[in-house]
């Protein structure tokens, strides 16, 4: 005679599978009556996944609280707590309260306050996300307040929660991120430059005037007393007299040597004093200096002369 399988296999995995949200309950009672928190706390997690009962919930609650868990004890038996208000169950609704007041001192109550809009900003204590305004019941020791917004510098706030006590953070309007300056297009700039040495300066052009019209009026001088000393060589020649008597040497000195020399100097300090006029008169243009600048950022730059 052959069995059918598929009974089989189903008998095999109900012998298998956990047993019913009661028998999970009972496992966990007995577990817990030996002192073996760590197991009967996941059978009461694995019964109130299956079936939640107020039951169930005290129960987890308790093992929280003998694990040293605190915060979640905190958390269920105010779960609890509103639970038997709900069903008008006052043995169950008082043993949560009172079990609440124990857990009460050894608790910081933490409450984040914002002045930015609340709809405008995410707001976080450790790896929890909060409301503004929202009182939290936290393990004492060190903790972070961190809020951030879109396109905004984010506030990270860092205290000591004490046992038994109050906190408030406020947090602040968050200020929005420096807008990144774009790269400027490059723009041309025009600068002054020292004159160019081909081209005489103001004191040059002044210089030679001067230098010239000295040397002009010396070389007039020169070409006077020369021919004055020429005319008297000549009258003595013609009518000898005291007054009119002149070295020969001398007269032909002056002919032959400072008559000539003083025209041409009283060339050269009129061709300088004419260059000088001129070069006042029509000056000539500055030269013209251009610089490239660009700019991608600030503090960065970049330049080119020529």
């Amino acid at each position: 005679m052959v069995l059918p399988v598929f009974p089989v296999l189903l008998a095999l995995v109900l012998l298998a599978t956990p047993g019913s949200s009661e028998d999970l309950f009972d496992q966990g009672r007995k577990e817990l009556k030996l002192g073996q928190l760590e197991a009967a706390l996941r059978s009461f997690e694995q019964s109130y996944a299956l079936q939640p009962t107020l039951g169930t919930l005290l129960n987890l609650a308790d093992c929280h609280d003998r694990l040293k868990h605190a915060p979640q004890a905190w958390r269920l038996f105010t779960d609890a707590k509103d639970w038997a208000w709900r069903d008008e169950e006052p043995e169950r609704f008082a043993a949560a309260t009172a079990r609440l007041a124990a857990l009460e001192p050894q608790l910081a109550r933490l409450t984040v306050r914002c002045e930015a809009p609340a709809s405008a900003i995410h707001v976080s204590v450790g790896t929890r996300t909060v409301a503004c305004d929202e009182e939290l019941v936290l393990a004492p020791g060190p903790g972070t307040v961190e809020a951030r917004g879109p396109s905004r510098i984010p506030v990270r706030v860092t205290l000591e929660l004490t046992a038994g006590a109050r906190h408030v953070v406020v947090l602040p309007r968050l200020e929005l991120e420096p807008t990144p300056t774009p790269a400027a297009a490059p723009r041309a700039t025009v600068a002054p430059t020292a004159p160019d040495p081909g081209v005489p300066t103001l004191g040059a052009r002044r210089g030679l005037l001067i230098g010239g019209g000295a040397l002009s009026l010396v070389s007039v001088a020169a070409l006077a007393a020369s021919i004055t000393v020429w005319n008297r060589y000549a009258q003595n020649l013609v009518n000898p007299t005291e007054a009119n008597a002149v070295d020969a040497g001398l007269a032909r000195a002056m002919v032959q040597g400072v008559y000539p020399a003083a025209w041409v100097g009283l060339g050269l300090g009129l061709a300088a004093v004419i260059t000088s006029a001129v070069w006042s008169l029509l000056p000539a243009p500055e030269p013209v200096h251009v610089a490239f600048t660009w700019a991608s950022g600030p503090g960065v730059s970049a330049r080119l002369d020529w």
